[in-house]
């Protein structure tokens, strides 16, 4: 899972909810993806499905 923008709130929403957040990263290639993906880093997350 991602999510755009650096926001701590919700990152620790997200790992209350059982996410591990792996980090932020700018993505490169940006094309066919939605205009905010393209003005911010991204953080991601997992989750293992058991």
């Amino acid at each position: 899972m991602d999510t755009v923008g650096l926001n701590s709130g919700l990152i620790g929403h997200y790992e209350k909810l059982g996410f591990e957040f792996l980090g932020t990263k700018k993505l490169k290639d940006t094309n066919g993806l939605p205009e905010h993906y393209q003005r911010g880093i991204v953080c991601f997350f997992q989750k293992a499905i058991i």
